[in-house]
This record gives structure tokens, sequence and C-alpha cells, in this order.
């Protein structure tokens, strides 16, 4: 996940986080759903970014203000991306009934610092935690 969101400069963080917010709300009363326009917001942004990043390599000098506009669109980016992060932390600790000591926990600092790495991490995680439980009771 990591390669692939370097590569594309974002853009599939964007695609990871709106495909996790819709499996996310799926089990979460309506009251508790993660807005899909933080997903959306992200893909614009993400698109938006890549698009005028390549219009002003190809187009403008260095140091044109188009610059800043980038500068505020990828920080804009990261803001929302951290948003994102806080809220399906506290959504999938909800769903797990996961407590602070549990292996199921989703860390706050992990979850803002690496976003949806770490939140890809822990969903593997426990899919193959899952998977282990399965095996152990059909045999």
């Amino acid at each position: 996940m990591l390669f692939l969101a370097v590569i594309t400069l974002g853009i599939y963080a964007a695609h990871y986080i709106r495909k996790q917010t819709i499996v996310l709300n799926r089990f979460l009363e309506p009251k508790r759903h993660i807005p899909l326009s933080i997903a959306n917001a992200l893909f614009a942004l993400g698109y938006g970014s890549f698009a005028l990043l390549i219009a002003f390599i190809i187009f403008f000098d260095e140091g044109h203000p188009i610059e800043n506009v980038l500068d505020v669109m990828d920080y804009t980016f990261l803001v929302l991306m951290s948003f994102w992060a806080f809220l399906a932390r506290a959504r999938m600790n909800h769903l797990l009934g996961a407590t602070r000591l549990s292996l199921d926990w989703f860390n706050l600092f992990w979850s803002l610092f690496l976003t949806p790495y770490y939140f890809n991490f822990k969903v593997n995680r426990l899919a193959k935690r899952h998977e282990r439980q399965c095996n152990d009771a059909a045999q």
C-alpha cells in the first residue's frame, strides 16, 4: 500500500480510504457513519493536486504562485486524512469493543501518524487472527 500511495502521489490512499469508509459505514448505525464527503474531498484533492503538479512541471517556472496552491492542497489532504484516521479509529474500536489493553485496539498516535498504512496493517492483522481462529475451531 505504501508503494502504491507514493507512486500515485496519494491518490491510491484516497481510494483506499473511500473503500474502507463504505465498508465501515455498513456496520455502523447511521448516526456514527463516517461522512463520505471526507473521502470525496480526498479524491478531489488527490486528483486535483496531481493534475496541477503535472501542469506546473510542464508550464511554469519554480517560484510561481501555483506552488503555494499545491502546498495548501497537500496540507489540506494531510489534515483530512488525519481527521479520517481519527474517525475510523474510533469507529473500529467501537465495533470491536476494543479496550486499550487488547490486541484489537487501534492506537491514536499510530492512527494519526501513519493513517491508512496503520489502518491497513491493523485490518490485515485482525483478518489473520480471525482466519486462525476459524481454522482452530474447524480442527
